[in-house]
């Protein structure tokens, strides 16, 4: 995961599970906004791509392991489109499928990232938290679970959540390495 013992801030923070499902696994370099005077942590939900999808699509596959739920609103990039999901089909062993009443209007292809935006629109879509870290280690969730986030280092990007590129530059002290 790491390539070198990271720096993480200090002490720890307790998980704000603010839509998390309770007894999920957060995944080591989940993108994660900290704050130090409250000493909570709240996840950016993320979810990678399975599939290509065209600019005209209303549904989206992606690979398991995500936390988005009915509701959440999603988007792909940046001040684009974002809309709720209105149903996600679980019954593939290998993806999961997000339907939208709107597409996202946006040609996408396997691998991109996805994030839980905090509005809804044709030109609204914004991260919901600004990650300042990446979480150390995979974590269960549970009312105020204990993290370690990542402020510097260099992690396997290959082996961690789908990042967009905007929470990418948002940490310049994280390096991405594209090794194995």
């Amino acid at each position: 995961m790491w390539q070198r013992q990271p720096e993480t801030a200090s002490g720890g923070f307790a998980l704000a599970g603010y839509a998390l499902l309770a007894a999920a696994t957060v995944a080591a370099g989940t993108p994660v906004a900290f704050d130090e005077a409250t000493r909570t942590a709240t996840v950016l939900k993320t979810a990678k791509l399975a599939a290509n999808a065209t600019n005209v699509a209303t549904t989206y596959n992606v690979e398991k392991g995500h936390h988005f739920k009915v509701g959440d609103n999603f988007g792909a990039v940046i001040g684009g489109k974002a809309y709720p999901i209105t149903a996600i089909d679980t019954s593939n062993a290998n993806y999961d499928v997000f339907t939208v009443g709107t597409t996202l209007g946006v040609a996408l292809v396997a691998g991109d990232a996805l994030f839980q935006s905090s509005a809804t629109g044709a030109s609204a879509a914004a991260l919901m938290v600004t990650p300042n870290g990446l979480v150390y280690e995979g974590i269960t969730v549970e009312e105020n679970a204990p993290l370690s986030a990542v402020i510097r280092g260099t992690v396997y990007e290959r082996r961690i959540p789908a990042i967009p590129s905007a929470v990418k530059s948002g940490i310049p002290n994280i390096i991405f390495s594209k090794s194995f």
